[in-house]
């Protein structure tokens, strides 16, 4: 038995001490990360009731991708459609220009127009950046230049999924 100093009590050791005590922080890291989920679902919950659709009555979800970057390639749009529709994908995809913008806040078709090169590979992997170029730049430097349905393709997404990345902008307005 120990005396402690001051303490007219006497204990004995206690070998599962240190046991007792990780099983208690180990119960309360479960039940904070319970919590932590709990409040997530309430925070998931409100923004999507936040988001309802007036005229459908349904909860708009931003739908989720996960973009692969592809090396030294471009994606040639040669429209203005093609283009917003490839901005509207790297924004899901978590994709942004430099500055920090969205890439559907800033419109860079007109500068090069059908020549326009949006890069499929991006510039950092922490704020994951890309940048725009025209058709003759990417020539020049060798890249490859693929079409948007080339781009969708390599990144298996389909029809469906762009016509739900189109209705979710379309609902965001």
């Amino acid at each position: 038995m120990v005396n402690i100093i001051g303490d007219k009590t006497e204990s004995k050791y206690d070998p599962h001490l240190a046991e007792r005590l990780n099983k208690e922080v180990e119960e309360k890291i479960r039940r904070e990360k319970l919590e932590k989920k709990k409040l997530n679902k309430e925070e998931e919950k409100q923004v999507l009731e936040e988001k309802v659709n007036p005229q459908e009555k349904n909860p708009i979800k931003k739908p989720k991708i996960e973009l692969t970057p592809l090396g030294i390639t471009a994606v040639n749009t040669k429209t203005q459609e093609e283009y917003q529709i490839l901005m509207q994908v790297y924004e899901i995809g978590g994709w942004g220009w430099p500055g920090g913008e969205l890439p559907t806040s800033v419109n860079r078709w007109n500068e090069y127009k059908q020549d326009t090169c949006i890069d499929a590979m991006i510039y950092s992997m922490t704020s994951r950046t890309f940048r725009y170029t025209c058709t003759r730049f990417n020539q020049e430097k060798l890249w490859n230049i693929i079409s948007p349905q080339e781009f969708y393709e390599k990144q298996n997404i389909t029809p469906e999924m762009l016509k739900e990345i189109g209705d979710y902008f379309k609902n965001k307005k």
